[in-house]
């Protein structure tokens, strides 16, 4: 276990403490998590806490880490993180200065926000995730629609809506 750690190769040390049950085993993971941080290996150590259960540690190296999406799909995918506004609000702020928009719509979609969601699928150009609420019949015109001009996506100013009982 020595060699592996002289040689940084945490992983492999760790896995034979395990297999022996090894008493130093958790002074081991302390070790190895220390050494990333000291590293400045945020990544990998948020991996390592989300491995061991702790998501909310996993989250804040993520985003230390500069890795937004890495946050929001551990969040998207955990349902106690998800209820955390305030860890919510962060992870989209760093999804849409990253420019990670459709990431951050999926986030917003998610935790009931479809005004959010349908303005960050339009700044990513993901019109197909975007979720609508127009009527069933339309039709594409080369003059815009006055109210397809308050829609917070381009592509449907040319919608009309079309009345099912034409008077």
């Amino acid at each position: 276990m020595d060699m592996y750690q002289e040689l940084h190769r945490w992983d492999d040390c760790i896995a034979v403490a395990e297999a022996k049950g090894h008493p130093a085993l958790e002074k081991l993971r302390r070790d190895y998590y220390q050494w990333l941080m000291d590293t400045q290996q945020e990544e990998r150590a948020g991996e390592l806490q989300e491995s061991q259960g702790d998501g909310l540690a996993a989250i804040s190296l993520y985003l230390k880490a500069g890795l937004p999406a890495k946050a929001a799909r551990l969040v998207l995918t955990r349902e106690e993180l998800l209820a955390n506004t305030e860890l919510v609000e962060h992870i989209t702020t760093a999804l849409i200065k990253g420019e990670l928009y459709e990431r951050a719509g999926d986030l917003f979609e998610k935790i009931g926000n479809p005004q959010r969601a349908l303005e960050c699928y339009c700044r990513g150009n993901a019109f197909m995730k975007a979720p609508l609420h127009l009527p069933e019949d339309i039709l594409l015109s080369p003059t815009p629609h006055p109210s397809a001009m308050l829609h917070p996506c381009p592509v449907f100013l040319s919608l009309v809506v079309i009345s099912p009982n034409p008077a």
